[in-house]
């Protein structure tokens, strides 16, 4: 693939390591969602953006990870062609709602997904370390898709990495007693403060207790015993994912079996 291969319509995205555009192929009129990252910023170099593409390559095709097509190089850009998701972010859909909280069933539908998708990538050695609202494209009919894998890794279970947002990097990035940590528990966590914001419509951590936790502080869990909307079994599972000790964290694959997500939802 080259640049002359495609029109770019309009900017549809932006983060730290670049824009995302709408692009038209000149040759199939296909739509594709292309990221575009500068070469002259410091944080992005050529090995960091092939070791995407290939952590890309290596996930395969999976229906709630967004489809890397292709890539090529500019003389001032790195470019990647990726499919094109016609919706929003979570982070946008929280937004737009004001963060009221969804409903239970729906936090669960969407749940499920990131769930499997990430079970997808485990299974390949990879784990993504920036899970977050606005990395989860969600359509109309309600699909996720899990976009930006730039901070991911395949060193699983002996990662160094400190990366990811503040509200859901997991505590171990910061302060650990190894001098790795299970890239896959920090996951867990990322996915448990993304499934809180669903049910609860906040954070599960203030600005204060992040610090104390990066501080190597003990915090206890969020208290959730007042919402009434939001069932046992999906309170005691997402307290076990944002628990902040990584040895009595839930695993993913127990998380895949949990009852909340075996079960119909019961208040």
């Amino acid at each position: 693939m080259d640049g002359s291969d495609f029109q770019l319509v309009q900017k549809i995205g932006e983060g730290f390591y670049g824009e995302v555009f709408l692009a038209r192929s000149v040759l199939t009129e296909d739509w594709f969602a292309i990221k575009r990252m500068a070469k002259t910023r410091p944080e992005i170099d050529r090995s960091a953006f092939y070791s995407e593409i290939k952590i890309s390559s290596k996930l395969g095709y999976h229906e709630g990870i967004v489809d890397v097509k292709g890539y090529f190089e500019s003389s001032s850009h790195y470019w990647m062609v990726m499919e094109y998701i016609e919706g929003a972010s979570l982070l946008s859909l929280m937004e737009n709602r004001g963060f009221e909280p969804l409903r239970e069933q729906e936090a669960k539908d969407i749940f499920i997904q990131l769930v499997d998708a990430i079970d997808h990538a485990h299974n390949q050695k990879i784990a993504h370390l920036d899970l977050k609202l606005e990395n989860v494209l969600i359509t109309e009919d309600r699909k996720t898709k899990i976009i930006d894998w730039g901070l991911s890794t395949t060193n699983v279970d002996g990662c160094t990495k400190i990366c990811g947002s503040p509200e859901y990097a997991s505590p171990e990035m910061w302060v650990r007693t190894q001098p790795t940590f299970d890239a896959s528990l920090s996951d867990v966590f990322s996915l448990g403060v993304i499934l809180f914001g669903l049910l609860f419509g906040q954070f599960p951590y203030s600005q204060y207790h992040l610090r104390l936790m990066r501080e190597g502080h003990p915090v206890s869990p969020p208290a959730v015993d007042d919402y009434d909307q939001v069932s046992d079994h999906a309170k005691r599972l997402v307290l076990s994912m944002v628990d902040p000790d990584p040895h009595t964290r839930i695993h993913l694959k127990d998380v895949l079996f949990h009852q909340w997500l075996t079960n119909k939802v019961q208040l």
